[in-house]
């Protein structure tokens, strides 16, 4: 398109700081080898001039030299799949989003494209030795794609191909061996003792506060072309949510997913995290989040990537030049074919064992609770049955001192060195855990759905039993009130611990 050559790409402060940015990779490298020939030099110069040789400072030099050399010397870039290669041919749908954005920003498409398993969209340059013999390789995360609309995700598709546009990548190999070599550098002569180390790791931090600010500057240049393709519109809210789904995403993965893989089950990803998504618990947590990084927008000169307030505000009102929104009631997921396979072909990824991944059985969501929770608390349960004999759930909200024995016992071994509050917290939730299973033995139904609160329902009342615990000001109290205005009977947990243990092992 001819349009393309309005788009800016990149500021002379852009500019400047890139020529900065190779100037100090030039410069680490004149000083590495400097260093390192000098030392070697040396012993050289006192053989050669004073006619004398100090065999110790010979050694010292001589292996300080070699040492600086190794770790400046380039290395193969060894390339290992950030996930699953996907192909033309067995995803038309968003390989055909994907070419139509390259040809919006007149770039290659890439070489290779990866389904990740994380909250995350990138492009770079990989293989070879300093970014030659490369080539182009594209990442797009599952939960992006599940969290994003089609309109969202071509626009950060769009901001990937935004680096390819203004030469990023290009560079960026560049500063990221030059970024090892120090790293390289600096540890191995930290392991000899070496005073010279101090150099290096004064280098190194200007070296990553000045390309830290180079790909700031980088993102907000993608930012600007992306808009100008997709909108300003598809680009912020896409951020937004992004921003968003990176923290519900470390949730749902520790909440939800892992307890069902750790089970032997094997639970819909994307469709999990589209209700986790939904959750009025999640969203909670989300939206407090998101509003606190737009209020606080603080730059940390170590970030990669500016404040999401300044990237939405560096678009704002920007035209699109190209009708290539896409649709904005599509979730980008379904530009994805046979998600099951991929989904099963991700665990596998991550578990790094295809038959182990294998024997995983698929279970769905609603069937998680039965097979998964209820199995795991009746195990713990039935290890408090000797504690919990002869108490009740209104003696224990009336006193912390169960509580507190609940907690040491299920702390086991690292009980003597944790503090009386953290184990009144630990058998807190480990008591709302028996009246959970207690209330089910009532007739309540049991629901764990992703990123609510576990709640229970029954006699027209739902409880949230871990809710009701979250503070140790609240202790058992709310928990035990919320039971009898459900017209339950004072709960012995004795009885309840003691159906737990004949239930376990056939679970």
């Amino acid at each position: 398109m001819g349009e393309m050559s309005k788009y800016p790409s990149g500021s002379r402060s852009l500019l400047a700081r890139s020529i900065l940015a190779l100037a100090l990779m030039v410069g680490f490298y004149t000083l590495a080898l400097g260093l390192a020939f000098g030392l070697m030099f040396v012993p050289y110069a006192e053989l050669v001039y004073a006619h004398r040789l100090h065999i110790k400072l010979a050694v010292i030099c001589v292996l300080a030299g070699a040492v600086i050399l190794w770790a400046v010397l380039p290395r193969f870039d060894r390339f290992d799949a950030p996930g699953l290669l996907l192909t033309p041919e067995t995803q038309p749908r968003l390989f055909a989003v994907i070419r139509e954005l390259a040809a919006a920003t007149q770039q290659a498409m890439p070489a290779e494209v990866y389904l990740v398993s994380d909250v995350n969209a990138f492009v770079t340059q990989r293989g070879g030795i300093m970014g030659l013999g490369s080539r182009r390789v594209m990442g797009l995360g599952l939960p992006v794609m599940q969290a994003l609309s089609e309109a969202e995700l071509r626009a950060v598709i769009a901001h990937e191909f935004g680096h390819f546009h203004g030469g990023d990548v290009q560079l960026g190999p560049f500063i990221y061996k030059t970024r090892s070599a120090i790293v390289r550098t600096v540890m191995l002569l930290g392991q000899h003792g070496s005073l010279l180390q101090k150099v290096f790791i004064w280098y190194g931090e200007m070296f990553i506060k000045v390309t830290h600010a180079i790909s700031r500057q980088q993102e907000l240049a993608a930012d600007a072309l992306a808009a100008r393709v997709v909108g300003a519109g598809p680009l912020r809210d896409g951020l937004k949510r992004t921003h968003a789904a990176a923290l519900a995403y470390q949730m749902y993965w520790q909440e939800d997913v892992l307890p069902a893989l750790g089970s032997g089950w094997r639970p819909p990803l994307a469709a999990g995290f589209a209700h986790f998504l939904g959750a009025k618990r999640a969203r909670k947590v989300m939206d407090a989040s998101l509003t606190e990084e737009l209020e606080s927008g603080a730059v940390d000169p170590y970030d990669t990537h500016p404040p999401l307030r300044e990237r939405i505000a560096n678009v704002a009102g920007l035209p699109a030049l190209a009708a290539a929104s896409g649709n904005t009631e599509r979730c980008a997921v379904e530009l994805l074919s046979d998600l099951p396979a991929l989904e099963q072909g991700l665990v596998a990824f991550l578990a790094q064992d295809e038959a182990q991944a294998q024997q995983l059985q698929p279970i769905g969501w609603t069937d998680v609770a039965a097979r998964v929770h209820l199995p795991a608390w009746r195990a713990v349960v039935a290890e408090l049955r000797p504690v919990l004999a002869g108490h009740t759930l209104e003696s224990a909200a009336s006193d912390q001192t169960l509580s507190l024995e609940v907690g040491r016992r299920s702390a086991g071994e690292h009980a003597a060195s944790a503090q009386e509050e953290t184990l009144v917290r630990l058998g807190t939730l480990r008591l709302a855990t028996v009246v959970t299973l207690g209330l089910m033995d009532e007739g309540f139904t049991l629901d764990t759905s992703p990123g609510e609160h576990v709640s229970v329902t029954g006699n027209g009342v739902t409880i949230c039993p871990f809710e009701l615990t979250l503070t140790p000001e609240q202790g058992l109290t709310a928990l035990h009130d919320a039971c009898k205005s459900a017209g339950i009977a004072d709960l012995d947990l004795g009885n309840i611990a003691a159906r737990a243990a004949e239930a376990a092992p056939r679970a």
